[in-house]
């Protein structure tokens, strides 16, 4: 039945089609179809109609439109369409036919569009029987007049000669707007080429070796140089050029294709270092499906290379950069060592595998590399450049590791876009442009990926995330949008983890868009970082996650959940923080640390049945100093630390681990302390505070010049039953500059005042050698230092600390000593303040107890310090020096035992006797030789120690201190901060004086200033 179509318009046209057979000498008909064999509105044999494409011999149509009028036309049937559905694809498909043989074809055909036709027509081969068709050919269409026009002449391209399964389609994308189209008469024509196939054993550069028989038999070709030839290696599965006669072959006829493999069977063809093949400028190679061409000769065709699907280029060189074919691979290996770097940008459409060698990106111009397939570089790599990664397609990607090439480890642009696959790193990789990340996952597999420029993630976790570890890292710096939001992997804690965070593109907002863990560091500048809710900060033995410094107006929202690790030891009283998140109460404790608190439903007597509360504060303003009111509801209160009993049974305290979640901490914050005249002096002035961060920060930083607290800080260490202190550099116990997260530690203000800190307090100290309630030797230089330690048979210890500084004098200074704590809260069947540890310290003026006491360095007379011991309990205790090195006489070090009359030279080794319980009084003496002290300050004798002038606070205003080797005259002047003298002036004479200066001044920065005739001493004092 045939078709009939009336437009809108009542006007119906019929578009028919004709090829001319033009007379080209020299040529076959290689296809041909004049729809002859159409009956009805069925095509011939073979064709495929997709959409509305049929058979039409004109009789069906409206008046004034016939079969094609073109001369030569065979009329009748011809191929027609009519436009269908509007936006889908209709076509019309040939049978399979073969270019074997054949090249220089062209295609020839007439065409009527319908009068003002807007549909675009395309022509598209296929070389593998119609499965893809990527050859698009381009033609000039006729006008859409309605009237019969030959289309001009089509070349086609020699990239579909040689093939035993070519077809063709016309195509076009439907408008619905009811246009008509129509083909006749196709005609493919094209020159016969002569087909020789090389037998597989013979020299290859011998014609005899060649023959017209698809085994190599039969007539051989006269030469390699004769005008449109086709040679087949073929009939081995390996072939090496090295079996030649010479040591190169030419193939230089024009329209010339030389194949390797047939494309039925694999094959190896290899050239070696030793052999070379080439191909004239109009001749083509064609390397096969099957095929692998094996590259070791750094001389090769680059040019005029068509590589089949299925193919497979070896590059095989052992050394160099190697300029590779221009053309795209289907399959590519670098197995020699060699860098292959392409001059433009470079396609693999399949496997890319590097063994031994790499791909070298370009440096500059900015090149591309496509990768659309599978990928391995184990045992190679990518060398990086200044250009662009593009990886699409399907196929696994696996491992990929990159190299320093014009770059280190850094690249121009990434592109990502392979669904459910996934790009592992195998080193470390910065993208330095745009980075997008469409679909596909990153493994970050312990390396470190740094995206610093307008970054893509996926849309979702479904399209793609980060599987991290604790070792991955993560940079997202530069500058550029961030688009979509950050996704981890959630198969495990272990795939959701990295190590470090970095947030460094200013101006950008980074949005967490799952669950997220961090071992060590979330760094912000100048961005925002929205948690959602997602950001763990994990804590271990080893490491512990941190918010490092905020800066350059960065910002962190959403809540933060942060863990807090406390090493296991010995059970016993810990002074605790809230770890930096603000809005918690003790409830948010409680559970996760055994408490027996007020308001719980442990109570405060679950302790063995004895009161017993296990959480206290500080109050200085109270007598008692300690805060027994606690509810299990009060507020956790930034800043401000708490007495917390740690403990898994009644002698020992397993690793703990707890956690908070809320607003993380940021900014300035507050800290005020207090200091009361009338309370005791063991509570006057001394506030328990605590860091307010979820990171570590440092003493020196976060009391920044404030006079109004004394530089010493104070932490309880459990295992060792004592304090530790830290004052100056200067430690004891173990006690450091750094103060962990959620660290308690007491303070001792001389005034009324406030800390506070900020986010440039914040310090990395944050590993296994700075662990909450326990930290490191410190290791700065500090003058001249060593200590007193005690032991006792139960494993207690304790010490304390001695220095020499030309900045210390005889009495307390709040900027280099340390006073001693002896107290603790009680324990359950102790309420009340605890003392009966073992302990050492030091007496000073004033019967002041020092866990660190720092002396002037004296001229010519010995030091002796009364050294007060206590103990819990009656037994034989060792008393040991600590870096008696640092004296250059370690024979002028003698502990001098008061009770027994002896003294030890403590350069001999430790001191060993019985101590009673209760001994409260300083039994023992420290005395050092003078010249013990001054040689190791000076590095001199004392006979010819250097000029020295010291000015010091004292309680009466200052004092200032002398040592010159011979008499000398030296005038004291006091200035305030505008110049003005404040006193008269004093002249002292000798080698060492002392004068101390009557400054009845309060609140008020002085200069004071010594001058001799060869040298002038000034320093700035605050006067309280």
């Amino acid at each position: 039945m045939k078709k009939h179509y009336f437009k809108a318009v009542q006007k119906s046209l019929l578009i028919f089609i004709g090829i001319f057979s033009l007379n080209l000498n020299a040529q076959v008909t290689i296809f041909s179809e004049n729809f002859s064999g159409s009956s009805g509105n069925f095509l011939p044999s073979g064709w495929v109609s997709s959409g509305d494409f049929y058979a039409e011999d004109g009789t069906g149509m409206p008046p004034g439109y016939a079969t094609c009028t073109v001369s030569g036309s065979s009329g009748g049937y011809m191929l027609a369409s009519y436009d269908g559905v509007s936006g889908t694809t209709e076509s019309a498909e040939s049978p399979v036919f073969s270019t074997l043989g054949k090249s220089n074809m062209t295609m020839n055909f007439n065409a009527l569009l319908d009068v003002g036709s807007t549909r675009t027509f395309s022509l598209f081969f296929s070389v593998d029987g119609g499965a893809t068709y990527p050859i698009l050919v381009p033609f000039t269409n006729v006008s859409n007049n309605g009237a019969w026009a030959a289309v001009p002449s089509i070349t086609l391209p020699s990239s579909i000669d040689g093939f035993t399964s070519v077809k063709f389609k016309i195509a076009f994308t439907s408008n619905n707007t009811g246009d008509f189209y129509a083909v006749d008469d196709i005609i493919i024509t094209g020159l016969t080429s002569p087909i020789f196939y090389y037998n597989g054993v013979g020299q290859i550069d011998n014609l005899a070796s060649w023959g017209t028989a698809g085994n190599g038999t039969g007539t051989p070709p006269t030469s390699f140089s004769a005008q449109a030839q086709t040679f087949y290696f073929t009939n081995a599965p390996s072939i090496n050029l090295s079996n030649m006669a010479g040591t190169s072959i030419s193939f230089t006829g024009s329209l010339t294709t030389v194949h390797v493999g047939t494309g039925t069977t694999s094959i190896n063809l290899t050239i070696p270092t030793t052999h070379t093949l080439f191909v004239g400028s109009t001749t083509s190679l064609q390397v096969n499906n099957q095929a692998t061409l094996t590259l070791q000769n750094i001389t090769f065709p680059t040019a005029n290379v068509n590589i089949q699907t299925g193919s497979l280029i070896n590059y095989a060189q052992t050394a160099g950069i190697i300029a590779p074919i221009s053309s795209a691979h289907y399959n590519m290996t670098i197995s020699g060592g060699a860098d292959i770097q392409a001059a433009g940008d470079f396609t693999v459409n399949n496997n890319f595998n590097a063994t031994n060698g790499s791909y070298k990106m370009n440096g500059t111009p900015i090149r591309s590399l496509y990768l659309n397939g599978p990928i391995s570089t184990s045992g190679g790599f990518i060398k990086t450049g200044n250009s662009i990664l593009n990886i699409g397609g399907s196929g696994a990607i696996g491992t990929v590791n990159f190299a320093a090439g014009a770059t280190t480890f850094s690249i121009n642009k990434l592109f990502l876009n392979r669904a459910g696959q996934t790009l592992t790193l195998g080193s470390d990789l910065s993208v330095t442009s745009t980075a997008s990340l469409s679909n596909g996952n990153i493994n970050l597999n312990g390396k470190t990926l740094k995206l610093n420029g307008a970054t893509t993630f996926p849309a979702s976790a479904a399209a793609g995330v980060f599987i991290g570890s604790g070792s991955s890292n993560l940079t997202l710096g530069g500058t550029g949008a961030l688009t979509n939001g950050l996704f981890m992997d959630q198969s495990s804690s272990s795939s959701k983890t990295i190590k470090a965070l970095n947030l460094t593109k200013t101006g950008s907002t980074l949005n967490l868009g799952n669950s997220i863990e961090i071992t060590d560091s979330v760094k912000i500048t100048g961005a925002t970082l929205n948690t959602g809710g997602n950001l763990t900060l994990k804590s271990t033995l080893n490491l512990k996650g941190r918010i490092a410094e905020i800066s350059s107006g960065g910002s962190l929202s959403g809540n933060v959940t942060v863990e807090t690790f406390a090493k296991g030891g010995s059970a016993g009283w810990a002074q605790l923080g809230v770890s930096g998140v603000s809005g918690q109460t003790f409830n948010s404790w409680y559970g996760q640390i055994p408490m027996t608190i007020e308001g719980s439903a442990t109570g405060v007597t679950s302790a063995g049945g004895y009161y017993f509360e296990s959480v206290q504060g500080w109050k200085e303003t109270d007598p008692n100093g300690y805060d027994t009111t606690i509810v299990v509801t009060d507020p956790l209160v930034v800043g401000k630390g708490y007495w917390v009993y740690l403990a898994s049974s009644t002698s020992s305290a397993a690793d703990k681990i707890w956690t908070v979640t809320g607003a993380p901490v940021t900014g300035p914050v507050i800290m005020p302390v207090t200091n009361t005249p009338t309370v005791p002096a063991s509570v006057q002035g001394y506030n328990l505070v605590s860091n307010p961060y979820a990171s570590p920060i440092s003493w020196t930083k976060l009391r920044n010049g404030n006079l109004q607290v004394a530089d010493a800080i104070y932490v309880y260490n459990a295992d060792l039953g004592t304090s530790t202190s830290y004052v100056g550099g200067f430690g004891t116990n173990g006690g450091t500059d750094v103060i962990p997260m959620g660290q308690g530690f007491y303070v001792q203000a001389l005034n009324n005042t406030s800390l506070i800190s900020a986010e440039s307090n914040k310090v990395s100290n944050n590993t296994v050698a700075n662990q909450l309630l326990k930290t490191a030797s410190p290791s700065a230089n500090i003058g001249l230092t060593l200590k007193l330690k005690i032991n006792g048979n139960a494993g207690e210890s304790d010490e304390t600390g001695f220095r020499f500084h030309s900045a210390a004098t005889s009495t307390f200074d709040a900027e280099w000593d340390a006073n001693k704590l002896f107290t603790t809260p009680g324990y359950a069947g102790y309420p009340g303040a605890y003392s009966h540890y073992t302990s050492i310290s030091s007496k000073g003026t004033g019967n002041v107890d020092y866990s660190i006491n720092s002396l002037p360095i004296p001229a010519t007379q010995s030091v002796s310090i009364p050294v007060l011991v206590k103990v819990a309990s009656t037994g034989i205790y060792t008393i040991s020096p600590i870096d008696l090195q640092n004296l250059p006489d370690p024979s002028c070090v003698v502990l001098r035992d008061k009770l027994l009359n002896v003294n030890h030279s403590l350069a001999n080794g430790p001191y060993i006797c019985s101590i009673n319980d209760t001994t409260s009084a300083a039994r023992f003496e420290l005395n050092i030789c003078a010249q013990g002290i001054t040689t190791g300050v000076s590095n001199n004798s004392s006979a010819s120690v250097a000029n020295t002038i010291f000015i010091n606070q004292d309680n009466d205003g200052a004092v200032v201190n002398t040592i010159f080797a011979q008499n000398t005259k030296a005038v004291i002047s006091v200035y305030n901060i505008v110049g003005q003298k404040l006193m008269e002036n004093i002249t002292v004479n000798g080698t060492a004086t002392e004068t101390h200066l009557n400054l009845d001044l309060h609140n008020q920065v002085v200069l004071i200033r010594v001058t001799t005739d060869k040298e002038s001493v000034t320093k700035k004092i605050v006067l309280h």
